[in-house]
């Protein structure tokens, strides 16, 4: 898609839902920069410019939930936390109206297909099973639909230079449930039935430096699954 500047909440109208929510940091340069540039690589990777119905799974305070209202008729989301009505409030102050439900990534309470597009932006590795909840998102998406994520790679380097810097393991950082998180999404993106389009980035990046990754799954229309 790729169009226009990113859209965020004003600042200071939401709040973190969790030690591990980042949304004070999107407004700071540097690592504000690379956070918001996450937001922009998922929106310009949905499958057109305006849809029905758009849900993000790991929706946190809703940092994405202004950007993504721009291009869809009805918006979802679906978090563990237990603060979804804490977040409604503050995003309709703005004018945000989403549809928030508590789930886990790996089990949607959502019919086969009922989505135009999934997003989900730096989740997966907080998910016990992020194989099982890309399944779970393909299946919610209509044919022609598509899951569109961004996940952290692994990069032993930068690990241990924040360890250095910070004295905080990374994995201890992500505040347990992160623990080991990259691995199992890389192991999870290994499988090749889930038909994965992988790039980095920054694209730009050399792989040896591109801290993210973006992930498209699509789901083909019926017609096309029946040729081939």
């Amino acid at each position: 898609m790729g169009i226009g500047p990113l859209r965020l909440p004003p600042r200071g109208l939401l709040s973190p839902t969790s030690p591990v929510d980042a949304v004070l940091r999107y407004y700071t340069f540097g690592t504000g920069w690379m956070l918001r540039q996450r937001l922009k690589w998922a929106r310009d990777a949905l499958p057109g410019d305006r849809f029905a119905r758009v849900l993000e799974i790991g929706y946190g305070s809703g940092i994405f939930m202004h950007e993504l209202a721009r291009h869809t008729t009805a918006l979802f989301g679906s978090d563990v936390h237990m603060k979804g009505g804490e977040v409604r409030e503050r995003l309709a102050r703005d004018g945000v109206i989403p549809f928030l439900v508590r789930s886990s990534g790996d089990a949607l309470p959502f019919r086969a297909g009922a989505f135009d597009a999934v997003v989900i932006v730096s989740a997966l590795e907080f998910i016990g099973d992020p194989g099982q909840a890309l399944r779970e998102a393909v299946r919610i998406v209509r044919p022609g639909g598509a899951v569109v994520c961004v996940t952290p790679r692994i990069l032993r380097w930068a690990d241990r230079i924040h360890a250095f810097l910070t004295r905080i393991d990374p994995a201890a950082a992500a505040r347990r449930r992160r623990r080991r998180g990259r691995a199992r999404v890389q192991e999870a993106l290994a499988d090749a039935t889930l038909d994965a389009e992988r790039s980095l980035r920054p694209r730009l990046a050399p792989r040896f430096l591109a801290p993210y990754e973006l992930v498209v799954l699509r789901r083909l229309p019926t017609r096309v699954r029946r040729l081939a």
